[in-house]
């Protein structure tokens, strides 16, 4: 436990501009859940536009090979894997990394803690004494 961690004001940071229409939405949805949890603050803006831009892209991506299938034909008339899955799983794979930075999988969300409000913290009374 790190009794000299910095603590970052707890406040939803303003949605930047550049993010399309699923990365905002995101937005919305992950700032207010993070916020209840107090694990929000305007400086993890950076964080949390790489994660919002990546969930665009994945869901856009998604859509649009939902539509044009995953095997395209060229206009040469072979048949290939459509270039957008390969954008699809980058989008993915950062979707995952920028997760993990901000707590979001299961396994980060393990390894937080959060005293509860109404409880004092047991480690921190004893220290204190």
């Amino acid at each position: 436990m790190n009794l000299d961690e910095p603590k970052a004001l707890v406040c939803i940071p303003e949605c930047p501009p550049g993010l399309g229409k699923y990365g905002r939405q995101e937005w919305g949805r992950i700032t207010t859940e993070l916020e209840k949890l107090q694990m929000v603050a305007t400086i993890d803006s950076a964080v949390l536009y790489g994660y919002c831009h990546s969930w665009d892209q994945f869901i856009q991506t998604s859509l649009q090979m939902k539509d044009e299938g995953y095997i395209i034909k060229t206009v040469t008339g072979f048949m290939q894997i459509n270039p957008l899955v390969r954008v699809n799983n980058e989008a993915k794979k950062y979707l995952l990394k920028f997760a993990q930075e901000l707590g979001l999988s299961v396994i980060q969300r393990t390894r937080i803690k959060i005293p509860a409000p109404d409880k004092e913290d047991e480690f921190e009374t004893f220290i204190s004494s």
